[in-house]
C-alpha cells in the first residue's frame, strides 16, 4: 500500500484527512439542505442569495451556500412579465402628419 501511495504523490495521512474532510462536507450540506428546506416551506420564492443573506449560516460562504442549493434543484423560476408598454422597433414608426401642411398662426 505504501508504494501506491507513493505512485500517487500523496501521504496515507493526506489520504485520509481527504477522506475525513469529504466527510464532513457531506454531513455539512445536509444540514444546509434541510435549512433550506425549512426556509422554502415559510417563503417558497426567496431565492438563495437572499437566503444567505438572511440568515448567514456558520461555516459556508455565500458562493458554496448557493452551488448546494442549485445542485439540489432549489432554483426559483422566474416569470416572465407578459405586459409590454414599449414596442421600441424601428418598423412601427407614424407617419409626420405635418407633412403638406401650411402654418399660419400660433398654436
Amino acid at each position: 500500500m505504501k508504494h501506491l501511495y507513493a505512485l500517487c504523490g500523496i501521504s496515507k495521512q493526506g489520504h485520509y484527512q481527504m477522506l475525513r474532510r469529504i466527510e464532513e462536507w457531506k454531513v455539512k450540506e445536509s444540514l444546509y439542505v434541510g435549512l433550506i428546506l425549512q426556509i422554502r416551506e415559510i417563503h417558497p420564492a426567496m431565492g438563495l442569495r437572499t437566503m444567505y443573506d438572511y440568515y448567514q449560516p456558520e461555516g459556508i460562504g455565500r458562493d458554496a451556500f448557493i452551488s448546494i442549493g442549485l445542485y439540489y434543484g432549489f432554483r426559483v423560476k422566474a416569470y416572465r412579465n407578459l405586459c409590454r408598454t414599449t414596442f421600441s422597433s424601428p418598423y412601427s414608426r407614424y407617419k409626420n402628419l405635418l407633412v403638406d401642411k401650411v402654418l399660419t398662426d400660433i398654436n
